[in-house]
C-alpha cells in the first residue's frame, strides 16, 4: 500500500450555534428541511448538510419554547406565555439551494400572524385525509392535559 494516496475524509461534524435548543424537528411533508427552536432564535437549515436557510429572533423577553412545521412553506412556533406565531418561510428555505449562486443569502421569514392561547401550552398538528376536511387539524394541550 505503499503507492496509494492516504484518503482524507470530509469533516463530518458542524457547529451550529444555537444556544439553549429546547426543539428539533424536521418537516415532515418534504424532509428538507431542519427547524431547531432556541430560548432565544429559531433557524431552519438544509436536512443534509445544515446550511442556514432562515432564522427569527425572539424580540420579547418571553422565551421560545417549541415549534412544528405546519406546511411545507410555514412553521407554527410558540412562546412559554402561549402565544402562538405562524410564519411563511421564504421561497429560498422550502426549495433546494444552489449555493454556488453569489446572490444567494438566507432571507427573512414573514409572520402571519398570532394567535393567544393560554400559558404552557403545547400544539400538535394533525393531518386529516378526508373529502369533506382537507385541511390540517391544530390542537394545543397544557401540562394537566386539558385540549382546546
Amino acid at each position: 500500500s505503499e503507492g496509494r494516496e492516504k484518503i482524507i475524509l470530509e469533516s463530518e461534524t458542524k457547529i451550529l450555534n444555537c444556544p439553549r435548543p429546547v426543539c428539533v424537528t424536521y418537516n415532515p411533508r418534504s424532509l428538507y428541511n431542519c427547524l431547531i427552536v432556541c430560548q432565544s432564535i429559531w433557524r431552519i437549515y438544509r436536512a443534509g448538510d445544515f446550511v442556514l436557510l432562515c432564522s427569527g429572533s425572539s424580540n420579547q423577553e418571553v422565551p421560545w419554547s417549541g415549534g412544528k412545521f405546519y406546511t411545507v412553506d410555514k412553521i407554527m412556533l410558540w412562546r412559554e406565555n402561549g402565544v402562538l406565531y405562524v410564519y411563511q418561510l421564504p421561497a429560498r428555505a422550502i426549495r433546494p439551494v444552489d449555493l454556488s449562486d453569489s446572490s444567494w443569502s438566507a432571507e427573512p421569514p414573514t409572520c402571519l400572524y398570532t394567535v393567544p392561547t393560554g400559558p404552557l401550552m403545547e400544539c400538535l398538528i394533525v393531518h386529516k385525509k378526508s373529502m369533506r376536511t382537507p385541511h390540517d387539524v391544530v390542537i394545543r394541550g397544557d401540562r394537566d392535559g386539558r385540549l382546546s
